[in-house]
């Protein structure tokens, strides 16, 4: 099979973003002629495919191109992007819901395409829109477990709270900063870590807040394996890859239900 993703990569390693290069890599690894269009152009695009802050298998083929009918680009079996159907029969990654706008969220469930929904509740949410069930997959994400595991003890970790910060309201900022403000208010002693993958907060942190923005075996290594509890604190999570990293690598979860924890923060279980 011969797959193509098509998706105007940047040097922001959001959750979301890094799936599209997961998928790619894992139909590569099973044996599929895969390719990743790195396009249109946009101000943010990347110049170079290294740019991107992720190690693609060698079996992927790159394409960085200023326009989607460039005569060079292949003609796929499948094509996972949007406005490009002339490249391959299209389907749709479902990431999220409310993250995009409501235009966005019905383009993508009314479109007559199949649907890949990397969370159960975004197959609950297709249904309610009235898709055919027929068209809504689940694909559940996983991890790469060497990567982040536990392999610090929870007696010598020296990160008490550990919270991501992301400009989409959706993410709950809002919400997250707050829980850290009355966290430092209660314990001034506590170190409390801010992690950013895109933009760092307009506002200023609360006095002895840290913020880092780390590649993602140092974000595995420095935050996940140090922190005691990890915070989501998001209106609504597509499923929340930062959650279920630090949860793997050891640390306790303190999460909204936000929708994609539904699969993973399990009381008592998980």
């Amino acid at each position: 099979m011969i797959a193509s993703f098509v998706f105007p990569s940047s040097h922001h390693r959001t959750g979301g973003v890094i799936m599209l290069y997961e998928f790619a890599n894992a139909l590569a690894r099973r044996g599929n002629e895969v390719h990743f269009i790195h396009g249109p152009a946009w101000p943010q695009r990347v110049e170079r495919v290294d740019q991107i802050p992720f190690r693609f298998d060698d079996a992927v083929h790159h394409h960085l191109v200023d326009d989607l009918y460039d005569p060079s680009l292949p003609i796929a079996d499948v094509l996972f992007g949007w406005q490009a159907s002339h490249l391959g029969l299209p389907a749709v990654i479902v990431q999220g819901f409310r993250l995009l706008g409501p235009q966005a969220d019905a383009s993508a469930y009314r479109s007559p395409s199949p649907k890949v929904c990397v969370a159960s509740w975004l197959v609950d949410v297709g249904l309610s829109y009235g898709v055919p069930e027929r068209q809504l997959v689940h694909v559940p994400l996983g991890l790469d477990h060497e990567l982040f595991s536990a392999r610090v003890p929870q007696d010598q970790r020296t990160i008490d709270v550990a919270i991501l910060y992301h400009p989409s309201r959706e993410k709950g900022w809002d919400v997250g900063r707050q829980v850290v403000e009355q966290l430092v208010a209660r314990r001034p002693d506590l170190r409390a870590v801010v992690i950013s993958l895109a933009d760092p907060p307009r506002q200023p942190l609360p006095p002895g807040v840290e913020l880092l923005s780390l590649d993602q075996q140092r974000l595995a290594d420095d935050v996940y394996n140090q922190a005691r509890v990890f915070v989501q604190a998001s209106h609504h999570e597509g499923f929340g890859l930062t959650a279920l990293g630090s949860m793997a690598c050891g640390a306790a979860l303190v999460t909204t239900d936000c929708g994609g924890s539904r699969d993973y923060a399990l009381a008592d279980e998980t």
